[in-house]
């Protein structure tokens, strides 16, 4: 069995931003888009983002043949426009996020996106996308989906990859938006004699931020000292409140046809600095839409062999808002224990 990849939804984030203006009534929007990352088990995940292309839609989703596509180039740091931007997905992590775009003009409206990549050949260079492994193995990265979107055809479409997101809406004003990467979901490790990662090309839910708020939190250290002897620490987060014995991971055939429920982001859990009480773990969660869930700890990435379930504890009741920070009560052991 694959190990398990190790990611956390939208702990990590690559910010394209956009300024969107000028529709027919004279109304103006600004628009603020970030891709983000989860961490993975991997130590870079790099993804050279090519361009973006996007097309107003109609109520039911179908492009309007009416309005103009935009074909939007990524900019590098200075603002100028480039032909690649390459982004280590792992160096922005929680809330953090990577500007890719600015100053873009588009009216108010219900939008199609999809973001093109290159396909990588594991080189490193400039242009490419790449997973350099745990044992600095360095693997390209690819997907397998490619061709025109929203109107856009991509010069070099054999070496070009799409990555499509959920339709979303910029309103009148400044908006803000978040491409959710959940590596857990969408980062593959290579099989049978393929010798690259592929991210697949759907799956990237665009939220906005003034809609999402994040968590904070930690979990016990004797939690942790119980899981001594495993590789991974993570906190998975569930929607509403889900039984310890409920949680299951991001697996298939944990989420589906067993009654256990899949998670909807995963946080590293990470050491920091001895405090008063002994070492401190945290973990953080960007980017949670409005709502109630429960968090659970995991220290095994291979199900089959846990006796007591995907879980080692777990709280339940965190209640997040639009645009704050949810400081979650300390994750301790299970009564019993």
């Amino acid at each position: 069995m694959n190990k398990l990849i190790k990611t956390s939804l939208l702990s990590s984030s690559v910010a394209l931003l956009a300024a969107c203006g000028g529709s027919d009534d004279g109304e103006s929007a600004q628009l603020t888009f970030a891709v983000s990352d989860n961490p993975a088990n991997v130590k870079e995940a790099v993804i050279a983002f090519k361009s973006v292309a996007v097309k107003q839609v109609l109520s039911l989703g179908e492009p309007d043949e009416d309005q103009p596509e935009h074909h939007i180039a990524v900019q590098d740091n200075n603002g100028e426009n480039t032909e690649y931007r390459q982004i280590d997905l792992k160096q922005f992590q929680g809330s953090n996020a990577a500007q890719l775009f600015t100053d873009i003009s588009l009216a108010p409206g219900d939008y199609q996106m999809c973001i093109y990549i290159t396909n990588g050949t594991g080189t490193q260079d400039a242009d490419d996308s790449y997973v350099v492994e745990d044992d600095d193995e360095i693997r390209g990265l690819r997907t397998p989906s490619n061709g025109s979107c929203a109107g856009f055809k991509p010069d070099d479409q054999q070496n070009t990859g799409r990555l499509k997101t959920t339709t979303f809406t910029i309103n009148a004003g400044k908006n803000y938006l978040v491409a959710e990467f959940d590596l857990m979901k969408v980062l593959k490790d290579p099989v049978g004699n393929k010798e690259y990662w592929t991210l697949k090309p759907t799956g990237y839910e665009l939220v906005h931020a003034t809609d999402v708020g994040s968590i904070e939190g930690l979990v016990a250290e004797n939690v942790i000292s119980s899981c001594a002897d495993d590789d991974i620490s993570m906190a998975y987060l569930y929607p509403g409140t889900v039984s310890i014995e409920d949680m299951g991971d991001f697996r298939a055939d944990v989420a589906q046809g067993t009654g256990m429920i899949a998670p909807t982001a995963s946080a590293l859990v990470t050491p920091s600095e001895t405090v008063e009480n002994g070492i401190e773990y945290s973990y953080e969660f960007g980017f949670v839409k409005e709502g109630s869930y429960s968090i659970g700890y995991t220290c095994t990435d291979d199900p089959s062999v846990a006796e007591d379930g995907v879980i080692a504890a777990a709280i339940q009741d965190v209640e997040v808002s639009p645009e704050e920070t949810t400081e979650a009560e300390t994750i301790e052991p299970a009564l019993g224990e």
